[in-house]
């Protein structure tokens, strides 16, 4: 693979560089650049300084000219109220992660391409460390950031304009629409570290479609190693210093070694991803259009480092008293289930070592095992991901008779995740003929997650001119159908094998499937769906000069989960040629996404400090259902912001407070505590791998939340040395209040995670300079303290201090063509604070892993990029 990447820099850096410049005129691309069309149905939309609601509009160029290609952390690096962390050790998570817009989590945020709603993801956040705790949003990783022509970012409630999941706000990514030129990227960057490098190598071209059209077409390769930002456990420490020679140091040892847990990022072996964008004017009125995407990659990050004494489910056996002296065991299978293990020799553990006479004596017994015996310094599974996502989108607009605008789409959108561990085992495997603990398999693939979503769409607008009003009023109405399904695919039978003899390796308490992400069974597969409809009608006018009022009204109808009504007015005022103020209200509504309604699923989580098998049920299971589990029920939201658009001078300021209450709060419960008797009730019940649910979590709408906060932004262009000088500042403070919940559901932990895990300030404070071919980047990135609670255990709190991070670039162009770039991101290698967990470290951490900007450290970059 890596004769390939250094094979595409070198013929890149060969190539011929004189070539003809950029036809597009740049006056014609900032012109474009600042129209905003999200947040009003008005043909024609807003300049960014006229829209009634905050909206960020985002060039290409600020995505291009930063050292990472994550869709996800560029816009976090753009955007202070838009926040996502590393994920290090979260099971899916860590494939796709979680973003959250205004302190609300992934999927409250609506995320449209073209205008057009984006598919959710197939991945469900099991581990979101609070506030992305359950959630299911879309992928916005797969959209490569050569493709993007602009981002816009509605900060406002807009689910009465596009329906259900808009109640933080919008993305909406505007995919480039040239017809010629092009664009031609090598980035290459590691850590200062030496680790994670990333090798990327990207284009983009326009082309001509007939005459009349158009076809832009990009694409994005990626490889990116893994990073080590841990410590040695102390209770492997404890195995070290006692004699285990097994168990290798994580400070040294290489992050795939067998025993070794790692906190980092994961291992990107591949990410590919495709998009497409085409359009033809059939005549001076109709225009047929088409995008659409194809992307692929695979993911592999670490799990929790399993101790060869203490790993319930495993290793972890039963005290025994031996000549008045009380011994710890190593767990011992008696295969044949004959004495229920009884008449297996014990395992004895003596000043923290497994006896080595004890393992000889259950080695000379073909009936008894033990898997100390292949794992003497315990192991550490391998968890991954292949993600495939594909959509594509067609539709016909323009003008009809007497100017009524019509627009007529259909998107069909599919993200697919096949899951697969390694090093890991399923302890049941030895009631199979011909397996033992020498030869158990070690690979597993426990299943796929698919989520496939079809939206229809009919929009019809038009200008009328009014009498009562100052200008053509905006009359926009329409109707959308749409389809969420949800598939559970059955895992390989290995993965989720169960021995249910009566004595057999489940009676006798050895754990379920495979270690850490059980497979999913017969049981557990399945497809569930469900079809939503929808009808609005959005108006907006301008009242008197300067007065601008807009009214939206969206009745829903989610089949299963309940209908809804709801409306937004918003309005602004000119008060003079240089201050206005804006503002709106309006209620919101997101129903419950299918897999949040139907997932079963089972991985290892810290409860109580120890390692043990937790399940995430539907609230409508059996087991969920005793303890407090009730059938989901739409959120609803209420929101209003105000501010205000000024200018001083030459510089341009917009602020704005905004306040979110959102009742009957989707998210995961807390964990959750089945007795002995419950689970005996579950197996009578036919629930039989309840015998594994040490903790369970279940869906809930337990809980209210207020949020609250304020946006400011202020731009300047200077006139400074005769060059182009772009001066920003982009600042929020967001809090979050739990006014309601059931403290047997939402504990006081989580209330902590959701009111403290994020910064509650941020700001970005950007400077861009380009002086003939040179172009110069500074960017001061803040990021105030927050709370975090180490691998999600209530007695490992961490008050992280605020931090300031420092990014610089530097560019060079040669004759119009080929720009060379260096740069660094998090110049001055800051880290967050460091763990203080009692007990040692007993996860393994070095520092916050929560963290929304990484624990990574400082990132350098060189970037090569050709223009035709």
């Amino acid at each position: 693979m890596k004769s390939i990447r250094y094979a595409l820099i070198l013929s890149f850096f060969i190539s011929p560089v004189t070539l003809p410049p950029v036809l597009a005129q740049e006056s014609e691309a900032m012109e474009i650049e600042e129209i905003v069309i999200i947040g009003t149905r008005r043909h024609g939309g807003h300049s960014q300084a006229d829209t009634l609601v905050p909206v960020d509009l985002l060039s290409g160029d600020d995505f291009m000219n930063q050292g990472s290609t994550n869709m996800d952390t560029l816009l976090a690096n753009l955007v202070p109220s838009y926040n996502v962390d590393q994920q290090a050790i979260n099971d899916a998570a860590t494939l796709v992660r979680p973003a959250k817009l205004r302190g609300l989590p992934p999927d409250s945020t609506l995320v449209l391409v073209n205008g057009k709603r984006r598919h959710r993801a197939a991945v469900i956040t099991f581990l979101g460390n609070g506030v992305a705790d359950g959630s299911q949003g879309p992928d916005v990783s797969v959209i490569p950031s050569i493709a993007i022509k602009r981002v816009e970012v509605l900060r406002d409630g807009a689910a009465a304009q596009y329906g259900s999941d808009a109640i933080a706000g919008v993305l909406n990514f505007t995919l480039k629409d040239d017809a010629e030129g092009g664009t031609v990227e090598a980035r290459w960057g590691q850590h200062y570290e030496g680790d994670g490098e990333a090798f990327n190598f990207s284009g983009n071209v326009g082309l001509p479609l007939t005459r009349n059209g158009f076809a832009n077409l990009s694409f994005e390769y990626k490889e990116t190693n893994p990073t080590d930002r841990s410590q040695q456990r102390s209770d492997a420490r404890a195995l070290v210093d006692a004699g285990n020679q097994h168990i290798e140091d994580p400070s040294y040892a290489s992050v795939f070694h067998p025993n070794v847990m790692v906190w980092g990022a994961p291992d990107f072996e591949y990410d590919y991803k495709f998009f497409g964008n085409a359009g033809i004017n059939l005549s001076d009125n109709i225009e047929v259009y088409g995008f659409g995407n194809y992307a692929k990659r695979k993911v592999e990050g670490g799990f929790y480092f399993r101790n060869p004494h203490t790993r319930s489910g495993v290793f972890d056996g039963p005290e025994i008293t031996v000549d008045g002296v009380t011994y710890d065991t190593v767990k011992v299978a008696d295969v044949d289930g004959s004495d229920t293990g009884g008449g297996c020799p014990a395992i004895r553990i003596i000043d923290n070592v497994a006896s080595a006479g004890d393992i000889a004596a259950v080695q000379a017994d073909p009936n008894c095992e033990s898997f100390i015996t292949r794992f003497p310094g315990g192991f550490v599974p391998r968890f991954g991901g292949i993600m495939e996502d594909y959509s594509f989108a067609f539709g016909v607009r323009g003008e009809l008779l007497n100017n009524w605008r019509v627009d007529l789409s259909g998107v069909y959108g599919r993200h697919r995740t096949e899951f697969f561990m390694r090093h890991t085992l399923n302890p049941q495997l030895l009631a199979k003929p011909d397996i033992t603990v020498a030869n158990i398999p070690t690979d597993y693939h426990p299943g796929t997650y698919t989520e496939t979503d079809y939206t229809i769409n009919l929009d019809v607008s038009k200008l009328v001119d009014l009498a009562a009003f100052h200008s053509p009023l905006s009359i926009a109405f329409g109707l959308e159908h749409r389809q969420e399904e949800f598939k559970v695919a059955e895992g390989g039978e290995t993965s989720w094998f169960q021995d249910l003899r009566p004595d057999g390796l489940t009676a006798q308490g050895f754990g379920i499937g495979s270690n850490g992400f059980t497979g999913f069974g017969p049981r557990l597969a399945g497809t569930w769906s469900r079809n939503s409809y929808a009808a609005y009608l959005d108006l907006e006018g301008e009242l008197s000069e300067g007065v601008l009022l807009g009214v939206a009204g969206r009745y829903e109808d989610h089949k299963g989960v309940g209908e809804t009504m709801d409306v937004k007015i918003s309005t602004r005022g000119q008060v003079t040629d240089n201050f206005a103020v804006r503002g709106a209200v309006s209620t919101g509504f997101r129903a419950p996404t299918v897999g949040q309604a139907n997932i079963l699923n089972v991985t290892t989580a810290f409860t109580g400090g120890i390692l043990a098998d937790e399940a995430t049920l539907p609230p409508t299971h059996p087991a969920s259902a005793l303890v407090g589990g009730k059938p989901l029920t739409p959120e609803e939201s209420i929101n209003y912001t105000i501010g205000t658009v000024f200018n001083l001078g030459e510089v341009d300021v917009t602020v704005d407070y905004f306040h979110i209450k959102v009742k009957d709060r989707i998210a995961r419960s807390s964990e959750k505590t089945l007795t002995d008797e419950d689970r005996r009730t579950l197996i009578e019940q036919g629930v039989t791998d309840a015998a594994n649910f040490s903790q369970l979590r279940f869906y809930t709408n337990d809980f209210d939340t207020t949020t609250e906060g304020v946006d400011v932004i202020v731009t300047y262009h200077p006139d400074l040395f005769g060059g182009d000088t772009h001066l920003s500042f982009a600042g929020n403070w967001t809090d979050t209040t739990v006014d309601k919940r059931n403290p047997d559901i939402i504990s006081d932990k989580r209330v902590i995670q959701l009111e403290e895990n994020l910064p509650s300030t941020r700001f970005t404070v950007t400077g861009d300079h380009a002086q003939g071919p040179w172009r110069f980047l500074a960017r001061l990135r803040y990021y105030d303290d927050f709370v975090e609670f180490a691998a999600d255990v209530g007695d490992w709190r961490l008050d992280a201090d605020a931090r300031a991070l420092v990014d610089v670039e530097g560019a060079y162009t040669f004759k119009d063509s080929l720009t060379l770039v260096a740069g660094a991101e998090n110049l001055f290698d800051t880290y967050p604070s460091k763990q203080t967990a009692a007990g040692g470290n007993p996860a393994g951490m070095v520092y916050a892993d929560t963290s929304p900007y990484g624990f990574n450290g400082g990132f350098y970059y060189l970037r090569a990029i050709w223009n035709f």
